[in-house]
């Protein structure tokens, strides 16, 4: 019940998207974001959908909730979920809290397949953040003169003008050097690799950033700041150079279990130490423990042209080596 929490008992039954709220509910209410991110997640947050300008509240489900524990607790995680059941937004959510209250004077990485998609999750932050109450938005700042300050905003890269937080997209790798440059500029506290499966040359990204992120880290826990890598995809192709690359990765991550929830952090450390390779825990649950029933999967199905390659990968979970096989048994 821990991501039922409150507490400020006095904004029980408040709503923080009220346009009548007084500057006392206000303070508390942002107080009560700031060392309560579940809080945020359950009452504030909004995510945009086709046909609803107001947007949608955040939904809760078993994998999300692993992977914000993860990240509340500064432990890496890596969740893997069946397509179209917001994995993306849910992690784009507590990535926002993180840059609007969470921390102060840290840099974002969003890293996925290509720049543009990079470029497209810095939207989706931006579009959450449009939809979160005008005074937790932190579009503007003012300096002990009160001159104002406004954030940098653009459509690469996003400063928080109140507390120094930013934002920076990362292109795609066109061979081993560019990856090599990309994983050497990645010392961000906070680094979000999406779709991680089928980044190019992403093993070579991920080492050249490893020490880079460790001297981050390290610096950020110091100031009890936090530091976190956050990764989410469907399950590559092991037919392509980043599917076999990505399997690495996970082949030395370790299984996420919630038995966790009820560890204390002593038990948390001694359990990644012992089980995590890279220290990176992976989350993986079918859709059926996401609240999916068979007429939810009839229709993804139909969706997917009852392709059973993309069936396996994206709704059952499965790596394989996926076309030549395939098609090799078909012939």
């Amino acid at each position: 019940m821990f991501f039922l929490k409150l507490y400020d008992p006095s904004l029980r039954g408040i709503d923080p998207h009220s346009p009548t709220l007084s500057d006392d509910q206000i303070i508390r209410i942002i107080n009560e974001c700031i060392i309560n991110p579940w809080y945020f997640l359950r009452e504030c947050v909004r995510v945009p959908v086709q046909g609803n300008t107001n947007g949608v509240p955040y939904l809760l489900n078993r994998a999300n909730l692993a992977a914000t524990w993860c990240f509340i607790n500064g432990i890496d995680n890596y969740q893997v979920i069946p397509r179209q059941i917001g994995k993306t937004e849910s992690t784009i959510a507590i990535l926002d809290w993180a840059f609007l209250l969470g921390t102060t004077n840290s840099e974002f990485m969003f890293l996925n397949l290509n720049e543009d998609r990079s470029i497209a999750n810095l939207t989706k932050l931006k579009d959450q953040r449009d939809l979160l109450p005008p005074y937790l938005q932190f579009k503007i700042a003012f300096d002990d003169n009160m001159k104002e300050i406004k954030g940098r905003d653009n459509v690469k890269t996003l400063k928080n003008a109140s507390n120094g937080n930013s934002i920076v997209t990362k292109p795609s790798a066109r061979g081993i050097e560019s990856a090599e440059r990309i994983g050497r500029g990645s010392s961000q506290v906070i680094q979000y690799y999406d779709e991680f499966e089928f980044i190019a040359y992403i093993k070579t990204i991920m080492e050249a950033a490893g020490p880079a992120f460790n001297t981050a880290s390290e610096n950020a826990k110091r100031n009890n700041a936090i530091s976190c890598r956050c990764f989410t995809s469907t399950p590559g192709d092991l037919d392509s150079q980043a599917g076999q690359d990505a399997l690495e990765v996970v082949g030395k991550t370790g299984k996420w279990t919630e038995k966790l929830y009820d560890m204390n952090p002593d038990e948390v450390t001694d359990y990644i130490e012992m089980n995590c390779e890279n220290h990176i825990v992976y989350i993986e649950y079918q859709y059926q423990q996401l609240g999916k029933d068979e007429a939810w999967f009839t229709k993804v199905c139909s969706l997917l042209n009852n392709n059973k390659l993309k069936i396996q990968r994206e709704i059952f979970l499965r790596r394989k080596i996926m076309l030549r096989r395939y098609y090799s048994d078909i012939v």
